[in-house]
């Protein structure tokens, strides 16, 4: 089985013997409304990149806790960018930076 941009529910509850609805898919990118106006003012006011790096190290611990004995590991890539003071280009082009980091990230894994 391979994994690509998100899980292939489809594959993976034949590959596991489950029913796909028993499978919860936590994809990032599953919400096609994207996130709200008040969810963005509350991230960009409220950006501690230091925070956000211990936030990571949690994630990443909790994540290889879970893994440990199981048969479907669960792996994430992730990205972030962080806005200087005075940078007032769009929130669009702040994604795509991070989105940038994110890929780069999913790269290095893949080759480990």
């Amino acid at each position: 089985m391979s994994i690509n941009h998100g899980a292939n529910l489809f594959d993976l509850s034949n590959e596991l013997g489950l029913n796909k609805t028993d499978i919860k898919d936590f994809s990032s990118n599953i919400n096609p409304f994207g996130a709200s106006k008040k969810a963005k003012d509350a991230i960009l006011n409220n950006i501690d990149i230091e925070v956000i790096k211990s936030k990571i190290d949690d994630m990443k611990e909790k994540i290889e806790d879970y893994n440990y004995n199981k048969i479907c590991k669960l792996e994430i890539s992730y990205g972030y960018f962080n806005r200087g003071n005075g940078d007032k280009r769009p929130l669009i082009e702040i994604y795509k930076e991070a989105d940038k980091k994110m890929y780069v990230f999913k790269k290095q894994i893949k080759s480990i």
